[in-house]
């Protein structure tokens, strides 16, 4: 009778460790408060829900606190509701107005230039920027580490 009873134990054991991992991947993320756009997520604002059953929603939402965690709300986000991927971008890096240091390189050619931001942007974004000296405006390429590169001056 123990032996039995140890197995049955176990068995219960393993089924508890099983579900508690299909747990931690069948959830959403969602917001403890609104947040606004514009405005910075943190990682206090969120929370995370078990999914019950697979939701009947046509979007896709965040499943990881690291998806979202740090960057600026795109659309309103409502407290307890599933976040859509697309409410969320990355925070921006340049803010417009602001004087940036501007590389051009071209092959053995390293120009550096200071300009003006036109608009805000962030990592993988196109902004346009004008050199204070001359007047003429071009694009450059946001970096993930803050820095632009331009294709032509």
């Amino acid at each position: 009778m123990g032996g039995v009873l140890k197995c049955s134990i176990v068995f219960l054991f393993v089924c508890c460790l099983f579900s508690m991992k299909a747990q931690a991947a069948d959830q959403a993320i969602v917001a403890k408060r609104t947040i606004y756009p514009g405005q910075l997520i943190e990682r206090t604002d969120l929370k995370a829900v078990v999914l019950v059953r697979k939701p009947l929603i046509r979007y896709r939402f965040v499943q990881n606190f690291d998806e979202v965690t740090g960057m600026t709300a795109a659309k309103t986000i409502l407290p307890g509701r599933f976040i859509p991927v697309n409410a969320a971008k990355a925070s921006m890096l340049i803010k417009a107005g602001s004087k940036i240091r501007i590389q051009l390189n071209s092959g053995s050619l390293n120009i550096t230039v200071t300009a003006v931001a036109l608009s805000d942007g962030g990592a993988g974004d196109a902004v346009k920027f004008r050199n204070p000296t001359s007047g003429k405006v071009f694009f450059g390429f946001i970096r993930a580490d803050g820095t632009v590169e331009a294709t032509t001056l």
